[in-house]
């Protein structure tokens, strides 16, 4: 199994030799007498960050470069005239996406941020030809679940996922301002911390790479029976809605499904879809053991309550809105339940930290009836 690279920082190095940090530059061009910087504001780094995910890699479309026309525009991956319309106050919601880029201001936490739902959940990732083509079914008119349709839920959430992975990678401009001024220890924790971020980072895009890859045969072949959907509906609209691509910790229940060092990695999509007032989520994923696992949960009137969902949604991802007045009006022991949820994954001392974390599940939202479920 491939490890991340370990940084071994010398005493007395000279000053021709390659610098520590595996820049590739000499010693004396990189990391001499970087304690003696300018001191380092971390929000520079992160406005470096957001700046790199507004970056446009090319069109994502199945055949792409093939029949594309227009610029890349902004997609969204929730649906905005059917579940981000159906929660939003005055136009507006409360969003958990790019949070990260605020974690300075926000004293190290993900805190969610009032938008409009015009810009709330996209992501530059097709051109305008295929994004209006493409996406079409599943965003002009009633959503109807057929596979097809959910396969495009699934094939936009995955693109989304490969975008964010190619985007959140510290470069060269990154490393050389996140440990100037600090002394070196802190220098070598905060590189070797950049290292592993970047070696996650670019594990996770060569294997999304190998999804899109695999989604593009089956759209192509218009053959989505690799794939196992689930559809599931409450009576009533719940106050939040999210669109994602992860390979989730643990199941609805709590029960540990992978840790994020296995060498092969489950994924699983989630997109939330809208009927007449009614909330409804559709799941998949091309490993249909986890597939019959979280589906039973669901089934599981105790397990598949809106909080376990809006819980595992929470641990998983940042493409998450909530209405404003739900929000608003939580008590702050629900509030912080959910910010401390929306930080696993983050850095942790140990790994128990996050286990108990995920099972002190504070029900924040009550119980709804199901209205239908099946699998596709």
């Amino acid at each position: 199994m491939e490890l991340p690279p370990t940084l071994h920082p010398r005493a007395h190095p000279t000053d021709e030799e390659l610098c520590w940090c595996l820049s590739g530059q000499p010693y004396s061009e990189c990391h001499k007498n970087r304690e003696k910087q300018k001191k380092a504001n971390p929000k520079q780094a992160l406005d470096i960050l957001a700046k790199q995910f507004r970056k446009k890699i090319g069109c994502l479309h199945p055949n792409s470069p093939e029949g594309c026309s227009g610029k890349i525009i902004n997609s969204h991956t929730i649906q905005k005239s059917g579940p981000l319309k159906t929660i939003a106050k005055n136009g507006e919601v409360y969003s958990m996406k790019g949070a990260g880029d605020r974690l300075v201001e926000n004293i190290g936490k993900l805190i969610p941020q009032k938008k409009g739902i015009s810009t709330v959940s996209v992501f530059p990732g097709f051109c305008a030809h295929h994004d209006n083509a493409f996406f079409s079914p599943i965003e002009n008119g009633k959503f109807e679940i057929t596979r097809e349709n959910c396969f495009l839920l699934h094939y936009r959430n995955v693109c989304s996922e490969l975008h964010a992975k190619k985007s959140m990678q510290f470069g060269e401009h990154i490393l050389s301002i996140i440990d100037s001024g600090r002394g070196k220890s802190d220098q070598f924790l905060a590189q070797q911390q950049a290292a592993d971020m970047n070696f996650g980072a670019s594990m996770a895009e060569k294997e999304l790479e190998a999804s899109r890859d695999q989604l593009n045969a089956y759209w192509i072949a218009k053959d989505f029976s690799s794939i196992s959907f689930y559809f599931i509906e409450f009576e009533n609209q719940l106050p939040f809605v999210g669109s994602f691509s992860a390979t989730p910790k643990f199941s609805f229940a709590g029960d540990k499904i992978q840790d994020w060092s296995e060498e092969i990695l489950k994924g699983v999509s989630f997109s939330s879809v809208n009927f007449d007032g009614k909330s409804g989520f559709v799941i998949s994923s091309t490993d249909q053991d986890l597939m019959d696992l979280l589906s039973s949960e669901l089934e599981d009137l105790l397990i598949g309550n809106p909080s376990n969902i809006l819980r595992w949604s929470v641990s998983n991802a940042e493409n998450l809105a909530f209405n404003i007045d739900w929000w608003d009006h939580l008590s702050d022991k629900r509030r912080k339940h959910i910010l401390d949820l929306a930080m696993i994954g983050m850095p942790v001392d140990d790994i128990a930290d996050e286990i108990e974390l995920y099972l002190s599940a504070v029900e924040v939202l009550p119980k709804a009836r199901l209205s239908r479920s099946l699998k596709l």
